[in-house]
């Protein structure tokens, strides 16, 4: 027969029991509903205007698993030449995804400066539970030197005169057709110096290949190493417009002939980086001297 003292005992232990089994129910429950916590990643890259007026930039956030809920926004920056700092331009760009493992935003934006230094930077945000709970952190891209800008593309970075004295800029350029300037040498010939260039129209020797396509040809020299030399070469045009067929002609908008439409080191797909150092005159710091003129064959 139990007594009361032994009654009482077991409806303690039982409901010491249950409150325990209770309490383990809540425990599961609560961390069945806790999103687990991804160690995601984020970046951010740019580029410096692969077409004309136009900078991309792209942001990639990665979970080793599905998150809640991520969101990616790209936020463009210019700092305009000669200034010290950089204020955001354009629109921000936002995508976002719930139950993925990724998140990718691409922000286009047509903004592009000729001389300005711009960045992106990515601001990511990850939830991580149901009631909203979340963190961010923020992901700088590249800062990008953009040259290649619409209008600006006719910019004169040098003015060359040549022996018969006619006037030979040396403008920015594009890269792409109608390709001319210097974002053409140096993209397809990596001709970064616009000095070489004006040494060249300047004293080099003069051909016509064509009635209005001036060449100037001038064999230079490595000051490091005498025996290396080439033949450096620059194309002009002497019109002021530019165009190619299906391209309408554009004409400059100072009145001056087009000028440089190419440089490169003859025989060579891509010049020495010694051709871009400081020309002649430079005391004893410059990377190339000239030798003599040679015609092109």
């Amino acid at each position: 027969m139990l007594t009361n003292r032994s009654r009482r005992l077991s409806l303690a232990s039982l409901l010491s029991a249950a409150a325990l089994a209770w309490i383990g129910t809540l425990q599961s429950a609560s961390a069945a509903s806790v999103v687990p916590r991804f160690d995601c990643t984020g970046f951010a890259s740019g580029t410096d205007g692969v077409q004309v007026d136009l900078t991309q930039s792209t942001a990639t956030l990665s979970c080793p698993g599905r998150a809640r809920y991520l969101e990616a926004t790209l936020t463009l920056y210019r700092r305009p030449l000669g200034a010290s700092a950089f204020t955001p331009v354009g629109a921000p760009v936002t995508v976002s995804a719930s139950d993925q493992s990724s998140v990718n935003v691409v922000g286009f934006w047509n903004e592009c400066h000729y001389g300005d230094t711009m960045y992106s930077q990515a601001h990511f945000v990850q939830e991580e539970t149901p009631l909203g709970a979340h963190r961010e952190w923020s992901s700088n891209g590249p800062q990008t030197v953009v040259r290649n800008c619409s209008i600006n593309r006719w910019v004169v970075e040098k003015t060359a005169i040549d022996a018969d004295g006619e006037d030979v800029p040396i403008r920015v350029g594009q890269p792409g057709a109608p390709a001319f300037g210097m974002l053409h040498a140096s993209h397809d010939h990596g001709v970064k110096s616009s000095t070489v260039v004006a040494t060249t129209v300047e004293q080099g020797e003069k051909s016509m290949r064509g009635p209005d396509n001036p060449n100037y040809t001038l064999n230079i020299y490595n000051t490091q190493d005498p025996s290396e030399t080439l033949d450096f070469v620059v194309g002009s045009l002497a019109l002021d417009s530019i165009g190619l067929p299906g391209i309408p002609n554009e004409h400059s908008p100072d009145g001056r002939p087009v000028g440089v439409l190419t440089a490169f080191c003859k025989g060579m797909q891509v010049c020495p980086m010694w051709v871009n150092g400081p020309g002649p005159g430079n005391r004893g710091e410059a990377t190339f001297g000239v030798t003599a003129a040679r015609s092109v064959q």
